[in-house]
C-alpha cells in the first residue's frame, strides 16, 4: 500500500503470519491429534471450543502498525483517501482471518488420532544444544560481549 511507510522496514503481516503458521503447525497438529485420539468422533468446532479460538493476528496490528497509529494516520488523509485505505485494510483483515481459519481447518484434516504419549516429542534437546554451540562458534566476540 502506498500509505505504509514501514513497508520496506518490516515484513508484511501476511509473511509474518505465514512464518507464525509454520512455527505453530507442529504443536497444533500434535494437539489436534491428541484431541482426536481422546475424543473419537469429535469435529473441528469441538476442538476449537476446547482449545480456544485462534488469536486474531490483527488484534494489535494492521500493516505492522498499532490500530491507534493506523487511525491517526487515516485521520490526516483526505476523507476519500481515508475511506479507500480503510476498505483496503478491512479487505486485508478479512483475507488474513480467512487464511488463519483455513490453516486451522487444513491442519485438522491432516491430524489423525494419536495419543500424546505415542507422538514424537516436539522439543529436541540435542538439536537445540547444537544450535547454541554453533552460535557460540560463529558469533563475533563483540556481539557476545554486548549480551
Amino acid at each position: 500500500s502506498k500509505y505504509n511507510k514501514n513497508e520496506l522496514e518490516r515484513p508484511s503481516i501476511r509473511s509474518r503470519i505465514s512464518i507464525a503458521q509454520r512455527l505453530q503447525k507442529p504443536k497444533l497438529l500434535s494437539d489436534m491429534s491428541s484431541f482426536r485420539a481422546a475424543n473419537p468422533g469429535a469435529i473441528f468446532e469441538d476442538f476449537v471450543r476446547w482449545y480456544g479460538n485462534p488469536e486474531n493476528p490483527l488484534h494489535e496490528e494492521v500493516n505492522g502498525e498499532t490500530m491507534r497509529h493506523a487511525l491517526e494516520r487515516r485521520a490526516r488523509l483526505p476523507p476519500a483517501e481515508a475511506k479507500v485505505l480503510a476498505l483496503e485494510e478491512a479487505s486485508e483483515a478479512i483475507a488474513i482471518l480467512m487464511s488463519l481459519r483455513a490453516f486451522w481447518e487444513d491442519t485438522w484434516e491432516e491430524a489423525g488420532p494419536c495419543p500424546a504419549h505415542e507422538q514424537e516429542p516436539l522439543f529436541d534437546p540435542h538439536s537445540r544444544v547444537e544450535m547454541v554451540l554453533h552460535t557460540f562458534e560463529t558469533i563475533h566476540p563483540a556481539l557476545l560481549m554486548n549480551q
